[in-house]
């Protein structure tokens, strides 16, 4: 996978991060990449730890469907049909 098929999200050190699973409906968001474009993203999966909301995020990159956890950030994250900023 190519570095800018990532998204601009901090990447969690652990996979997956620490801390409790937490049931969600998974959904499609935008969020910002690497190479500044918006893509969209499944949202597969929320974990919350001492630092924050995580997120495992799932997308196509380079014929593949690659997935990671990020840290969960509000303003870069957008639902499908939300404002992109």
């Amino acid at each position: 996978m190519l570095y800018s098929d990532q998204p601009a999200l901090e990447p969690s050190p652990d996979d997956p991060p620490s801390g409790r699973p937490v049931d969600g409906q998974m959904r499609e968001v935008m969020v910002p990449f690497v190479d500044s474009s918006w893509r969209l993203v499944r949202l597969v999966q929320w974990r919350r730890s001492e630092a924050g909301w995580w997120c495992l995020l799932r997308w196509g990159a380079s014929g593949e469907i690659v997935q990671g956890w990020y840290l969960a950030d509000p303003k870069r994250m957008q639902p499908l049909d939300g404002p992109r900023s």
